[in-house]
């Protein structure tokens, strides 16, 4: 029984379109585990784990070299009587340096998508105060033609319900992140 989200269109995403029909069958019927959608394949851990070690593998080369070099640099500092916490932390910092920079290249695309999201929430939520503002000028000038007030009561209603928009598609990308 396939995810019906990797088919779903831009608007059906953003307005979770495509899970709506799940929510009515079990608003009527309990949900057995045969109804439910099977994991999508890029969230499968068989899919990630590949990626990961893929990623993994290429800068392998890299952090093998460090080590050395690590190997090499902490001799010559234990010759120099060095601080012992100075030795136990070079290759763990290497370590997390790679292991940070495996995870930012199979999942950076993902995280930059749900940063702009965010960005565009936090953007819409800026304008909204600005459009009122503006809004409560016009009511405060009595010559200005109606139509303009209409449109500012648009504008803050289109900028609300964009800003929701954004910011649900952000924390559920974020959900599917921290799944993944």
């Amino acid at each position: 029984n396939p995810c019906p989200e990797s088919g779903a269109s831009f608007v059906s995403k953003i307005t979770f379109w495509w899970f709506a029909r799940l929510i009515w069958k079990g608003y009527w019927t309990p949900l057995q585990p045969d109804i439910l959608w099977s994991l999508a394949k890029e969230n499968s851990s068989e899919e990630i784990m590949g990626k990961v070690k893929d990623a993994w593998d290429k800068g392998c080369p890299k952090s093998e070299q460090m080590t050395k070099f690590a190997r090499f640099k902490r001799r010559l500092t234990q010759r120099e009587n060095a601080d012992e916490t100075t030795l136990l932390l070079q290759p763990e910092a290497i370590k997390s340096k790679e292991l940070l920079k495996t995870f930012w290249t199979v999942f950076g695309t993902y995280f930059l998508l749900a940063t702009l999201c965010l960005v565009t929430c936090d953007v819409f939520l800026f304008l909204v105060p600005k459009t009122l503002s503006l809004f409560l000028d016009f009511i405060n000038d009595q010559e200005a033609p109606l139509w303009i007030g209409y449109s500012y009561a648009a504008a803050m209603f289109l900028l609300a319900c964009l800003q929701t928009l954004f910011e649900q598609r952000y924390m559920y990308m974020c959900s599917v992140l921290g799944m993944r």
